[in-house]
């Protein structure tokens, strides 16, 4: 499985990312040409700056990253670096995606030496740091992956599948295999990128995004909600079915909305995201004019929820929690709502209307305490 890209949107260029890539590239065409010239020189050079278990240098944690082994070491590196490293760094920012790259390199370094005796040189456990704060910031975005195995083709995989199956790859080399592959290096790597990550979340440093709170609500109640759907009526749209004369409004509609929903089948998420604004300000007057089908309309809404586009989110979300209102996750979907309109529309009356009820229920505890937070956030209402 080799990653391409992710659907993941950036904020804005990176800068750190391409100059770690530059650097590396840089020195491993600096070590060919030495070699080419003078191979004991480019093998002194070598020892210098690999980690291994009786080198105790301080600097051999940092230029042990900047070196690799060959040109499939570097090319690997390199791509897994390019596809996961803008999206954490646009979280991190760019000093801090710095200290954490270097401190990877470091961490993974020392575990390499506390458990291995042959000398390692590579980035591997720092981009093993990388990909695993990824995992915990974008569990749910999708990663284009070009798969190898039988038939070549491209997959869209999530991010928490393809990361954990590298991370199950390096525990079954560690155990049962013997190559020249710093296992362990990596494990230490993706431990400490997932450590750093929760710990900046759970701490409060690095803000969660909305989308994070949609993700973990969804998979946290995952059984209870589907025990829910099964003992209710299955989810159905809201307006009731009836016949009316063709027209050409409604063919237009129903044109329009095809159109967002094949740019979403087809990963345009972003002209989707341009269509479907367009058709809802176009018919704005038609109720439930912006409803497309259960599974196409939260994708959407995840989108626009990375991308930053939050009234357009709200206006989606509100669109389908109006269309299915018997469906599994409503009330995580409204909890979601609410808070948008509290933190980034400032609209706390709106998000008052949606998080009251939820907040008063008792079946779904966790969105009736979230839906209670967010209350007590907005504080006592203001009278007029």
């Amino acid at each position: 499985m080799i990653p391409l890209g992710t659907d993941r949107p950036l904020r804005r260029r990176p800068a750190v990312t391409p100059a770690i890539i530059s650097i590396n590239v840089g020195v491993f065409a600096a070590m060919l040409v030495i070699q080419a010239i003078d191979p004991e020189t480019a093998r002194r050079l070598q020892a210098t700056g690999w980690v291994g278990h009786g080198d105790h240098d301080w600097y051999r944690f940092i230029t042990s990253a900047f070196q690799h082994a060959g040109f499939l070491h570097i090319l690997g590196n390199m791509l897994f670096l390019w596809v996961f490293g803008p999206p954490v760094e646009d979280r991190f920012g760019r000093l801090g995606f710095a200290a954490f790259y270097l401190a990877g390199a470091v961490f993974s370094g020392l575990v390499h030496v506390a458990s291995e005796t042959a000398p390692a040189v590579g980035a591997s456990g720092a981009i093993a740091g990388v990909t695993g704060a990824f995992m915990v910031l974008f569990p749910l975005t999708r990663v284009r992956t070009l798969m190898i195995f039988g038939l070549i083709g491209l997959l869209m995989v999530p991010s928490w599948f393809f990361i954990g199956l590298k991370i199950a790859f390096d525990l079954f080399a560690q155990g049962f295999r013997n190559d020249n592959v710093a296992n362990m290096a990596h494990l230490g790597g993706y431990a400490y990128g997932i450590a750093v990550a929760l710990i900046l979340l759970w701490t409060g440093v690095l803000n969660r995004e909305p989308y994070d709170l949609f993700s973990l609500l969804r998979h946290r109640h995952r059984r209870r909600q589907f025990r829910a759907a099964a003992a209710g009526a299955p989810s159905r749209p809201h307006a009731a079915v009836r016949t009316v004369p063709a027209d050409p409004e409604s063919d237009e509609l129903a044109e329009r909305r095809a159109r967002v929903s094949a740019l979403i089948a087809q990963d345009r998420l972003e002209e989707a995201a341009d269509a479907y604004e367009a058709l809802t300000d176009a018919f704005a007057h038609r109720p439930h004019a912006g409803t497309l089908s259960r599974d196409a309309q939260l994708r959407l809404v995840a989108h626009l929820l990375s991308a930053d586009r939050r009234r357009l989110a709200a206006r989606a979300l509100e669109g389908f929690v109006a269309t299915y209102p018997n469906d599994a996750e409503r009330d995580a979907l409204l909890v979601l709502l609410g808070r948008l309109y509290a933190r980034d529309l400032g609209n706390a009356r709106r998000a008052r209307e949606l998080l009251t009820p939820i907040a008063r229920q008792e079946a779904n505890e966790e969105a009736r305490d979230l839906a209670r937070e967010e209350l007590a956030a907005l504080g006592p209402e203001e009278q007029p």
